[in-house]
């Protein structure tokens, strides 16, 4: 009986460990799929910043003060040197990086966590995190910055266990050029390079820990460069003041008289907001039968479960004394905070935070994470009621446009073509139509007709329309008076910011009226079609 019950159970943990795998599997694939929609096939166009950014890498030589990573973009001037300045080639390397942080994850989950529910519960936040799958299709750097603190986590832990020579010097490597890739990269150095001089000195590998102190002192070399040659004079400049990032963003304390919070009150939110960042999903969350106020309760107690998660997770870690975990996944959320209270970075579930994220998800699973090493099919349940459920239920986006508030959406080249269609009677006619674009709509329309690839488009749009950029509806008005020129004529806007959007009906002059307008992909751009005023023509 005893060697039955034996078999039995040697059978249950070989059922429960094949489940588990293939949840890991099946969460990856999803992850996989869902980052290679909209960048492999489906194009997701190009928005405002992302257009901008373009026009200034291929414009702007590479010793221009960059609010972005040199490294980043000198890799993207040399993907878009032999590939084109496409969307596909400048979104190239934060996809890759987007990929590889997402493969990485299982490997890191494994040296971090002993039991099989807190290594499930973070792949599954890594895989189905929207801002990750959303910025590994987006020409900035944050995807690239998650999948560096990826790489220092799982190689420091890596070397800590092995001690090999190999994993030193690609963690090293990584640490040095890290920051010219992914500025965020920062907050993880005081943890990393700390604990590897602790180790290093502690077990008396004193080649190791040399090389561990001269990469410390170059890296910090970098950074003071990087900080004399381009960021200070980035914040001198302007371009880095917390006052207007604060006030557009939330993501620095600025003082509000009508609502006064306290700096620690608002950063303890903003520090739960990172916490609660696994399960930022909650932001899309539908359902037709659920009122407004019902829904949105269940995403404050999604909040409130992951943030405390999050805070649980450090205590879980610091009962069990495993001290480098700790260390490695609080130390860089700490930092993080310290930055912000001295004004030199945001602080949030921001665009910028993304990195923190590999954080945030490993403080969650921590609290799961058990010495025992038997597997049971109850470790599936974290990551199915935390992760897997409420996509399914309230979700179950495939991510062929951006959903999440990291990132910006747009169908502009849908756009174009519907200003063409709108237009056709006018370029039937011979007509040159005028074509007021508002600021968000100015930067896309000019990678679209002058950086894109395709040059034949892009020609045939510069030839048929007259089109102008212009900061107000009042401007954009005016303008478009101009085109008017009989009562047979049309003009156009072409708007992609909201409020703008909202703001042309109220403020379009008496001689002026809508002749037709059209909304564009999921109300990302508007197409206005204007004409005189038949009863103030004649």
């Amino acid at each position: 009986m005893e060697a039955v019950r034996r078999l039995e159970a040697k059978s249950q943990a070989i059922s429960a460990e094949t489940a588990l795998w293939l949840c890991s599997a099946t969460l990856v694939t999803m992850g996989l799929v869902l980052r290679a929609r909209g960048f492999l096939w489906g194009t997701i166009p190009f928005w405002e910043d992302e257009a901008a950014w373009t026009a200034k890498l291929i414009d702007l030589p590479l010793t221009t003060p960059w609010i972005r990573p040199i490294g980043f973009m000198a890799a993207s001037k040399v993907l878009i040197h032999f590939l084109a300045a496409s969307e596909t080639a400048l979104r190239l390397l934060p996809w890759c990086a987007g990929v590889a942080a997402l493969l990485m994850a299982p490997l890191a989950a494994n040296r971090l966590f002993t039991s099989s529910a807190a290594r499930v519960l973070f792949v599954g936040v890594l895989a189905l995190h929207p801002g990750a799958i959303d910025l590994a299709k987006e020409f900035k750097p944050y995807s690239v910055g998650l999948a560096l603190h990826m790489a220092y986590l799982l190689l420091a832990l890596r070397y800590l266990e092995n001690r090999k020579t190999r994993d030193l010097a690609a963690l090293l490597a990584l640490l040095l050029v890290g920051v010219l890739f992914a500025q965020d990269t920062l907050f993880a150095f005081p943890s990393v390079f700390g604990l590897l001089l602790f180790d290093t000195f502690r077990s008396r590998r004193f080649r190791h820990l040399a090389l561990v102190a001269l990469t410390a002192a170059a890296t910090l070399g970098v950074i003071v460069t990087l900080y004399v040659t381009t960021w200070r004079k980035l914040v001198a400049d302007g371009d880095g003041t917390t006052g207007y990032w604060g006030n557009k963003y939330d993501v620095f304390y600025v003082p509000d008289a009508t609502q006064p919070t306290s700096r620690v009150a608002w950063t303890a939110k903003h520090v739960v907001d990172v916490l609660a960042m696994p399960g930022m999903r909650r932001e899309t969350w539908h359902w037709p039968s659920l009122s407004a106020g019902r829904l949105s309760g269940l995403q404050s107690t999604d909040l409130f479960v992951w943030g405390a998660l999050g805070l649980l997770g450090v205590a879980a870690l610091a009962y069990r004394r495993r001290g480098r975990q700790a260390l490695l996944l609080a130390a860089p959320v700490v930092v993080l905070t310290c930055f912000n209270v001295l004004g030199k970075w945001p602080l949030g579930a921001f665009r910028t935070d993304l990195f923190a994220l590999v954080y945030a998800a490993g403080l969650a699973a921590a609290v799961f994470d058990t010495r025992r090493t038997q597997i049971r099919h109850w470790e599936l349940a974290p990551v199915g009621a935390l992760v897997v459920l409420p996509y399914l239920l309230f979700d179950r986006s495939i991510h062929s446009h951006k959903t999440s508030s990291m990132a910006g959406d747009s169908a502009f080249p849908a756009a174009m073509d519907r200003l063409e269609q709108m237009a056709a009677e006018s370029l039937r006619l011979g007509e040159r139509p005028m074509v007021a674009l508002d600021a968000a709509s100015c930067w896309p329309w000019r990678y679209y007709t002058k950086y894109h690839p395709d040059k034949v488009r892009a020609a045939e749009y510069k030839e048929r329309f007259d089109a102008h950029c212009e900061k107000t509806p009042h401007h954009m008005a005016q303008l478009a008076r101009k085109g008017l020129v009989s009562p047979e004529a049309r003009a156009f806007f072409l708007l992609s910011n909201g409020n703008e959007m909202r703001e042309v009906e109220e403020h379009l002059p008496k001689d002026m009226a809508i002749d037709a307008e059209a909304y564009v992909g999921r109300r990302d751009e508007l197409v206005v079609r204007l004409r005189r005023r038949s009863t103030l023509v004649q």
